[in-house]
């Protein structure tokens, strides 16, 4: 994904650049923890774990992704995108 050129489809969403890769990574790794979002966005794409973590609630504010419990131990706590967060990538497939 370039990140100029999902500019508009961004602004039309709301979101930045950083809430775009978070997504984009849920959709690449299915549910996730939110440990594991926080690695991966600090392993490939610099951001400290506050930071992702605040794109990542922002997500879920701008119900792109939603909170998923887990089947077997209802402590755990997985990301999923939502249809809205699907049609957003979608979209910015298109673009290119």
């Amino acid at each position: 994904m370039n990140a100029y050129k999902s500019q508009p489809i961004r602004n039309t969403y709301g979101i930045s650049w950083q809430e775009e890769y978070i997504i984009g990574m849920l959709e690449h790794l299915g549910p996730t923890n939110g440990s594991h979002v926080l690695e991966v966005c600090g392993r490939e794409c610099d951001m400290s774990p506050a930071t992702a973590h605040k794109y990542l609630q922002l997500t879920v504010l701008k119900k792109l992704v939603r909170k998923q419990r887990g089947k077997d131990d209802y402590r755990m706590t997985f990301f999923v995108i939502t249809q809205k967060g699907a049609k957003f990538l979608e979209e910015v497939k298109h673009a290119h």
